[in-house]
């Protein structure tokens, strides 16, 4: 079930900046427990950008247009010919489980990544939106949901391919 990355060097110094930027540019940010957990997520963005070709230096590590993140997705990609809205979702302690928000989901497809640093992310699965949003909130994690790999399907390297970047790289 999914498939592995392996970054090399060049990508593995993208999410390294893009991790060291993050906190300073998003307001209110709150560090996870896990001192790691902006470089696991930025990990697993620049990988899924490397396999699909979207160009490192198009993902955004600014914040977004308020400040307060990237909106609930990273990448415009397409699927099935369709233009779709992809999240990425990281973990580094537990292979088959990830958290995602409560309430309305903006992305239409979530990508589940398990990190191994400093530089492996397996993908382990996917969600559509329509699958994720009936789930109940977590009672092990208040207000957030938390997925199981057995609750996912499974991914496979041609599910996406890039169309257009997150936002336009302004200069």
């Amino acid at each position: 079930m999914g498939y592995t990355i392996v970054l090399p060097p060049d990508v593995l110094a993208h999410a390294m900046l893009t991790a060291e930027q993050r906190p300073q540019n998003i307001k209110h940010h709150r560090p996870s427990a896990d001192p790691h957990a902006d470089l696991v997520g930025a990990l697993a963005e620049h990988a899924f950008a490397y396999h699909v070709g979207i160009p490192q230096d198009q993902i955004d590590s600014s914040g977004g247009p308020d400040g307060r993140g990237d909106g609930g997705w990273d990448f415009k990609v397409e699927k099935g010919g369709k233009s779709v809205l992809v999240d990425t979702k990281a973990s580094r302690k537990h292979p088959e489980s990830w958290v995602i928000p409560a309430g309305n989901l903006v992305a239409d497809w979530y990508v589940f990544a398990y990190v191994i640093l400093p530089a492996t992310v397996i993908f382990q699965g996917m969600g559509h939106r329509s699958v994720l949003e009936p789930m109940g909130v977590s009672s092990s994690v208040p207000g957030k949901r938390l997925v199981y790999l057995t609750e996912v399907q499974d991914i496979k390297p041609s599910h996406f391919k890039a169309t257009i970047p997150r936002r336009p790289k302004t200069s």
